[in-house]
Formats: structure tokens, C-alpha cells, sequence
């Protein structure tokens, strides 16, 4: 099954923190994607049965519910390595955690809006 549909720039932002996921899906809204937000892992998911596809995923590590690890491995069991990942983490190695996942690529928490940016342009160029 491709989750691949060069019709859009939608992303779906995996993210516990209430006020990170609002701050940085309104963000990139204003770069003209659709943006889409879950709490963990397992509502992302449901979201990807329901609204996708998705054209790029952030995903963080540290979540209730389903964390990123767990996440990941189903995603990839459903659907291969179909869409980026980018991992968040405030981990002290972000790039292990990425690759521990098979995540394209890493955002160390606290990072700047423009670097979201940059990484959202790197994988959606409009």
C-alpha cells in the first residue's frame, strides 16, 4: 500500500506536548501545508487510517499510549518505508534515537522554528 501523493504537502506531527504540537503545526500552516497533530502514537495511526496520506511524519520518542519506538515499528509493518520520519527528541543523541527507528532524519529538542522549517523543506519542497 503507497502512502505517496505528490497532490499535497501533508505532514502529520506526533508530539505529547500540547503547546509544541500547536506551536509548530500553526507554524508550518502558514507555509501552505496540511497539518495534522497527534498525541501519540497509536491516534496517529487511526489518523493515517482516516486522513491519510501523509507526506511526511514528525515523530517524538517519549509518548503515553504508543511511544515513538512502537510507533515506528508499526507504521513500517503497515506500510513500509513509504513516508519520511523525522524524530524530536530531547534526547542527548538524537541521531541514535533516529536510527534506532530507521527515521530519514533528527530534530534535537529544543530546536528553532526555522530549523522545522528547513527540515519540512527539505522533505516537501513547495
Amino acid at each position: 500500500m503507497t502512502m505517496i501523493s505528490k497532490a499535497s504537502g501533508k505532514i502529520l506531527i506526533i508530539e505529547d506536548d500540547s503547546d509544541i504540537a500547536f506551536v509548530l503545526k500553526t507554524m508550518i500552516e502558514l507555509d501552505g501545508y496540511v497539518v495534522l497533530t497527534a498525541e501519540n502514537g497509536q491516534v496517529a495511526l487511526d489518523l493515517i487510517k482516516s486522513e491519510g496520506p501523509f507526506q511526511l511524519i514528525f515523530l517524538d520518542m517519549q509518548m503515553p499510549v504508543m511511544n515513538g519506538w512502537s510507533f515506528a515499528e508499526t507504521f513500517y509493518s503497515l506500510y513500509g518505508h513509504t513516508v519520511p520520519i523525522v524524530v524530536m527528541t530531547a534526547a542527548a543523541d538524537s541521531k541514535q534515537r533516529a536510527k534506532e527507528v530507521k527515521a530519514n532524519d533528527c530534530l534535537a529538542k529544543p530546536f528553532e522554528i526555522t530549523e522545522f522549517q528547513a527540515m519540512v523543506k527539505k522533505y516537501l519542497p513547495i
